[in-house]
């Protein structure tokens, strides 16, 4: 077993792999309400979100006090290795390293703003804020949590670390430390 688990992860990342299924009930696995990564990115139906990711990239620039370029220089270190993340990525996605790294910053800020609301933290958003206000979070979020599970939403853990640990770190000091 122990083999087994080194030959697997050794040198590899795990992949986010695009789902190749014929079903008669295809919004089964497809988001009907957000975006995650470049899979789905683009599509009509999913494009009103796509403000409210906006939004929540702007709380956290705002909240940390640092330039979108300290983050995008953050995970240019590691972009190839996001690229690698995703099976039969687009060429336009491949080719323009500079709009990927965009959307994984925006996509991954949306997605820890949803669960940071979703727990309770302090909330600085306005109360008619249509996602992070409570409505929102009873309402609408279920929803977008939903997205999050979908296959082809997933979000490359590196981009995580990468992004997001060095921004909650502070965060979590706060809570442990009080």
């Amino acid at each position: 077993m122990q083999y087994k688990l080194q030959k697997c992860c050794s040198g590899t990342s795990l992949q986010i792999f695009g789902v190749c299924i014929q079903s008669s009930n295809k919004k089964a696995y497809k988001s009907q309400s957000v975006s995650f990564g470049p899979y789905h990115h683009g599509e009509a139906h999913l494009a009103p979100m796509e403000e409210h990711k906006l939004h929540a990239l702007l709380h956290i620039l705002k909240r940390s006090q640092k330039p979108l370029a300290s983050y995008i220089d953050s995970l240019a270190e590691v972009a190839q290795s996001l690229k690698n993340s995703y099976e039969s990525l687009d060429s336009v996605w491949k080719r323009d390293t500079d709009q990927f790294l965009h959307l994984m910053i925006l996509d991954s800020c949306f997605m820890i703003e949803v669960m940071r609301t979703s727990i309770g933290t302090l909330n600085d958003y306005a109360r008619n804020d249509p996602i992070f206000n409570d409505h929102g979070k009873f309402h609408i979020v279920p929803y977008i949590k939903r997205g999050m599970l979908m296959l082809e939403n997933q979000l490359p853990m590196l981009l995580l670390t990468t992004l997001l640990l060095p921004m909650l770190l502070p965060l979590i000091l706060l809570v442990f430390y009080r």
